[in-house]
């Protein structure tokens, strides 16, 4: 087990081990195996189901990400969360103003058209 403090909050994570899952109609297994690799670790996620594990991954990943308590957070490499105390603006951005309008053009245009992306098949991160 290791644990994580965010926000005064200590939460514990399993990076070796099993966890089973039992709904009414589908029991699932998840492993996850930590592996030494000559570029670095990695933990290896296995899903075992009595019905389509895709379908179970997919739906968790899709929970995971709206719901993880790293979400929105940065953190150094060696896993300590960078705490941000400052809030930054445009204002604290040094850009000539064309940069600066050609950056706001094409995210706020991508932002505001998430929709009618989403129905191109256009994948957003953004919830």
């Amino acid at each position: 087990m290791h644990s994580v403090t965010i926000d005064g909050q200590t939460r514990q994570f399993v990076i070796e081990g099993y966890l089973f899952i039992h709904f009414a109609d589908e029991r699932v297994v998840v492993s996850t195996d930590r592996r030494f690799t000559p570029t670095g670790e990695v933990i290896a996620v296995t899903i075992r189901s009595s019905g389509n594990p895709t379908t179970f991954g997919k739906s968790w990943s899709d929970h995971a990400r709206l719901h993880c308590y790293l979400r929105g957070r940065a953190f150094y490499a060696d896993g300590e969360i960078i705490e941000r105390k400052h809030r930054y603006c445009w204002d604290d951005i040094i850009l000539q103003e064309e940069n600066r309008q050609l950056i706001r053009t094409h995210v706020e245009g991508f932002l505001n058209n998430r929709k009618e992306l989403a129905t191109l098949g256009v994948k957003s991160a953004v919830a």
